[in-house]
């Protein structure tokens, strides 16, 4: 990531901003520049498309299939139950730019959507709580803030539709993690797909140890990445070329 200093300025070409500490900027009346609400991020799909790279890898077994192919040396066609994507019940968590994105993105597989957003009026538009029980995937594409801390709670995830895949590439902190992983084990929730998880933006390099020893036991229905949605090439050249242009507007200005 690109961030830096400039006199009372705080670059940072991220849209999320929890990692950040806004009080102490605030304190020493520094002012934050993310690239949160940039019109110009419509450019940049990385992340939705990553969406779908999860769901497709976990509709498919893809992760399994290769591991014993390739580790173990077997070719077995019948080890796992795969699914198409065709009329299944996508659920929408958060419809911003990515949640648009997913939902046009579902078309092309011919699924069915359920959007919740708390802010937007939108056609089609339903609860929570319907597109936990009602979808047979739910995506979440979330900011985070006060109001979507914890918002995919204990009492949504207890509604969830048996057999529910549940794709996270907004911000750990919006889910109820440990009932989840609770709820996993009991094969309540049939999968999780997730470039995120609580907290992943203060770890460096590894996972810490408690958390690898709760991932390893749901490690069969559980597929992550390391908070990649976003890191293209062509996703760093455009963010980085916001931050830049927007340093160089206020040195003209000062």
């Amino acid at each position: 990531n690109f961030r830096f200093f400039f006199c009372k300025e705080f670059f940072r070409s991220t849209t999320g901003i929890n990692h950040i500490d806004t009080k102490y900027l605030k304190l020493k009346k520094i002012k934050l520049f993310s690239l949160l609400k940039n019109h110009k991020l419509k450019k940049i799909t990385s992340t939705a498309e990553h969406t779908w790279a999860l769901i497709l890898a976990i509709s498919r077994n893809l992760i399994h299939y290769s591991r014993d192919v390739m580790e173990n040396g077997k070719w077995d066609r019948k080890k796992y139950t795969n699914f198409q994507l065709n009329e299944k019940i996508l659920g929408i968590v958060g419809f911003g730019r990515l949640g648009k994105m997913v939902k046009r993105y579902s078309k092309a597989f011919n699924m069915e959507t359920l959007i919740f957003d708390k802010k937007k009026s939108i056609k089609n538009k339903c609860s929570l709580q319907k597109v936990f029980s009602k979808s047979d995937i739910v995506t979440i594409h979330l900011e985070l803030n006060s109001k979507t801390r914890g918002i995919i709670s204990k009492k949504i995830i207890k509604i969830a539709k048996k057999n529910l895949i549940i794709i996270n590439t907004s911000r750990g902190e919006v889910i109820d993690e440990k009932f989840m992983f609770r709820q996993l084990k009991k094969n309540n929730i049939k999968y999780f797909g997730a470039d995120v998880l609580v907290n992943d933006h203060t770890w460096t390099e590894k996972i810490p140890y408690k958390k690898k020893a709760e991932i390893n036991k749901i490690k069969n229905k559980i597929l992550l990445t390391p908070h990649v949605g976003g890191n293209t090439v062509e996703a760093n050249k455009i963010t980085r070329k916001i931050i830049l242009d927007k340093l160089l507007e206020i040195i003209k200005k000062n």
